[in-house]
């Protein structure tokens, strides 16, 4: 697989990442804050302590000042790593995951907001510890790209009760994956957090246009196999992808999590802005 640079990879995530955002992090308040915001006639039940002599002096009634507060939010980013990922025309599924990750690293870089990473697969395992360090990006982007897909497959309960028990409230967890046989997952545990789902697919594996003889193997388990592929076998395998997809599809709108697909040597603009509206 002739992978693209890392350097590259940043580039383009870096791009990305300002045609986005996480959204409103500011809010405003009496008193103290990080950054002042506007002076406004006091109103019946605002602290007195608040009211500004000179302004309202100046205006001949009680005035108090008003701050800008920063939310600062705690970044989840976790990566499922298995064999599927290892597929795609012209661009593997595992690099549009690194690509994903390292976007989301910027996002939070760029809004100075502390950001993690972890390897899920049959564990949850850290790739990056919690961060508002620019060169950490490139640290996770490293770690999604260079770790092996071959063999692996996910246990999503192990994953997603680990990921429950470690998040916080204010936390955005990202959750970037093909999702191609999600079984029994069950994301309800993560519900009254801001999850946010990428799925990660080629065009190729959704529609394919195969038959005859070929060569297969599974990504997953070092089996292969050399077959006779029949249009209704293909049909059936479409036909499973979307049944897959609608289970999932159904699942994710029940609990109300975000979602968006993201596919190989396809532009991420709309899917990422949609993802995070």
């Amino acid at each position: 697989m002739n992978s693209p640079s890392l350097k590259s990879i940043l580039i383009k995530a870096k791009k990305l990442s300002h045609s986005s955002s996480f959204g409103i992090h500011n809010s405003s308040h009496i008193g103290d804050g990080i950054e002042f915001s506007e002076i406004r006639e006091y109103e019946m039940g605002d602290d007195v302590k608040y009211i500004d002599s000179l302004q309202s002096a100046k205006h001949q009634k009680p005035m108090i000042k008003l701050f800008q507060r920063t939310t600062e939010l705690d970044i989840i980013i976790v990566g499922f790593i298995s064999g599927s990922l290892y597929f795609g025309t012209d661009e593997f599924k595992n690099e549009k995951l690194a690509l994903l990750a390292s976007t989301f690293g910027f996002l939070a870089y760029n809004n100075g907001d502390s950001f993690s990473s972890f390897l899920g697969s049959d564990k949850l395992e850290l790739c990056t510890k919690r961060s508002k360090h620019f060169f950490t990006i490139s640290q996770m982007s490293k770690g999604f790209l260079e770790t092996p897909c071959l063999e692996k497959e996910i246990d999503y309960k192990s994953i997603i009760t680990k990921l429950n028990s470690i998040t916080k409230p204010n936390s955005i967890i990202i959750l970037i994956g093909d999702f191609l046989d999600i079984g029994d997952i069950d994301l309800s545990p993560l519900k009254q957090k801001d999850t946010r789902v990428c799925i990660i697919r080629d065009r190729f594996e959704e529609n394919p246009d195969i038959s005859g003889n070929i060569n297969l193997i599974d990504n997953t388990k070092p089996i292969y196999l050399y077959s006779n592929i029949s249009p209704t076998q293909t049909q059936n395998y479409k036909d499973a992808i979307k049944e897959n997809d609608y289970k999932f599809f159904l699942h994710l709108n029940k609990l109300g999590i975000k979602y968006a697909k993201f596919y190989t040597n396809e532009n991420d603009n709309k899917p990422l802005c949609e993802l995070l509206k």
